[in-house]
C-alpha cells in the first residue's frame, strides 16, 4: 500500500498543477479562475490572490518527490497523512476539471470539500508531530490556509449562481461565511500550535478580501 499512496500523491500533486496549466495554455477548457472572476461576492478575494496556488502546486509537488524517496517510504507521518493529501490533490484536480469544462459550480463546491477535509486534518496530524519535515510543513500548511477561506468563497459564489445573493441577503449570507472560515481558521491555529505556514496563508486570504472589497466598493 505504500507504493500506492506514494504514487498516488505524486501523480495528482503533478495533475493539479497541470490541469490549470492547460486552461491557461488554451488547451484545456478554460481557465479555472473563470467563474471567480465573473461572480463576484464579499467572501471572494482580489484576483491577485490566486496566483498563490502557484506556490502550493509547487510545494504540492515537492511534497509528493519527497514522500517518494526510500528512506521516506514508512515515515510514520507519511503514513498518517499520505491518503489525506492525496485525495486533496485529487480533489484539486477534478475541480479544475469541472471547473474548465464549465461544469455546474455546485459540482466544484463539493469537490472541493474533499480537498479542504483533506488538507486540513493532515495539517492537524502534521503539525501536531513534533518531527513533521519541513517539507511536509510547508506543503499542507499553506495547502490547508487557503482551503480554509477558499472553500467559504467557492461556497458564497455557488450560492449567488443559485440566486441566493441576489435576494437581499448578500451582506448576511457574507457574515455568516466569513464567520464560519475565521472559526475554521482559529481551530486550525489552535490545534496546529500556530503553525506559520498556515498562519501566513490565512493572512493572504483575508488581505485578499479586504482588497477585493475594496476594490468592488470603488467599482460600485
Amino acid at each position: 500500500m505504500s507504493i500506492a499512496r506514494r504514487l498516488s500523491n505524486l501523480v495528482f500533486a503533478f495533475s493539479q498543477a497541470a490541469i490549470p496549466a492547460l486552461g491557461y495554455l488554451g488547451l484545456f477548457g478554460q481557465t479555472v479562475t473563470s467563474e471567480a472572476q465573473t461572480i463576484k461576492t464579499p467572501v471572494v478575494p482580489a484576483d491577485y490572490t490566486f496566483a498563490v496556488w502557484s506556490v502550493i502546486f509547487l510545494l504540492g509537488l515537492i511534497y509528493a518527490l519527497d514522500q517518494m524517496r526510500p528512506s521516506r517510504a514508512e515515515l510514520p507521518l507519511y503514513r498518517r497523512i499520505g491518503w489525506l493529501t492525496a485525495a486533496a490533490f485529487a480533489a484539486n484536480t477534478v475541480w479544475s476539471v469541472v471547473a474548465q469544462l464549465g461544469g455546474p459550480l455546485v459540482f466544484t463546491g463539493l469537490i472541493f470539500l474533499v480537498a479542504a477535509f483533506g488538507s486540513i486534518l493532515a495539517a492537524w496530524r502534521t503539525f501536531r508531530t513534533a518531527d513533521a519535515p519541513l517539507l511536509a510543513r510547508l506543503a499542507v500548511g499553506s495547502l490547508a490556509g487557503w482551503v480554509s477561506v477558499a472553500i467559504f468563497a467557492n461556497w458564497s459564489v455557488v450560492l449567488k449562481d443559485f440566486g441566493y445573493g441576489d435576494l437581499g441577503v448578500e451582506t448576511l449570507q457574507a457574515l455568516v461565511l466569513l464567520s464560519a472560515a475565521g472559526l475554521l481558521a482559529a481551530t486550525t491555529i489552535r490545534v496546529t500550535r500556530g503553525a506559520l505556514p498556515y498562519a501566513v496563508t490565512i493572512a493572504w486570504a483575508l488581505i485578499g478580501l479586504i482588497v477585493g472589497n475594496l476594490q468592488r466598493g470603488t467599482e460600485t
